[in-house]
């Protein structure tokens, strides 16, 4: 009875999430109150000063290597593999307009 009722959440929620009309991109927070009220379970940063450091961390020097090099994409696991896209770009100067016969 239980299974199938915590069954019917995760669908629920995994529908919400999977609503593009909702999130339409991945780069729309979900913020606590509303991840909360949705049934997932969430965890505030400040409420765990060690973990809140920990994740700053990674998202200020992912953030820095974004900005800073051309690495476009980093895929890393917990044995210190990774996979990092770079993706050079050059930008070209406007075509020069020709000069008016005269």
């Amino acid at each position: 009875m239980c299974k199938g009722r915590e069954a019917a959440k995760a669908q629920g929620i995994a529908n919400w999430l999977g609503d593009f009309s909702e999130h339409k991109t991945h780069g729309r927070p979900i913020g606590y109150d509303v991840a909360k009220s949705k049934g997932l379970i969430v965890k505030r940063l400040e409420d765990d000063p060690p973990l809140q450091e920990a994740v700053l961390s990674v998202f200020h020097s992912t953030m820095v290597t974004f900005q800073e090099t051309p690495c476009m994409k980093i895929i890393e696991n917990q044995f210190g593999n990774g996979y990092f896209l770079i993706m050079n770009v050059f930008i070209s100067g406007a075509p020069q307009a020709a000069a008016a016969p005269g």
